[in-house]
């Protein structure tokens, strides 16, 4: 998956995989989530969001299961 970055955002950078429907969030703190059963429109709606952090903690985070991947970096 190639990852898009988010200047000016909480969110290091997003990855979608559309044959899964799998968000990949990299955040700035080093964690990486993995968020399943996200729509195509939910993707790109985040990253054409004027904050993409307000976007990620309204309509993600509280709507999406994630698996905590690992941290990016190691």
């Amino acid at each position: 998956m190639r990852h898009i970055l988010l200047k000016f955002s909480a969110i290091f950078s997003v990855a979608y995989n559309s044959d899964a429907k799998m968000l990949e969030v990299k955040f700035n703190d080093g964690d990486v989530h993995q968020y399943l059963n996200v729509p195509s429109t939910v993707y790109f709606s985040l990253i054409n969001a004027y904050s993409h952090d307000h976007y990620f903690e309204k309509y993600i985070a509280p709507a999406y299961k994630f698996i905590r991947k690992k941290f990016f970096g190691e």
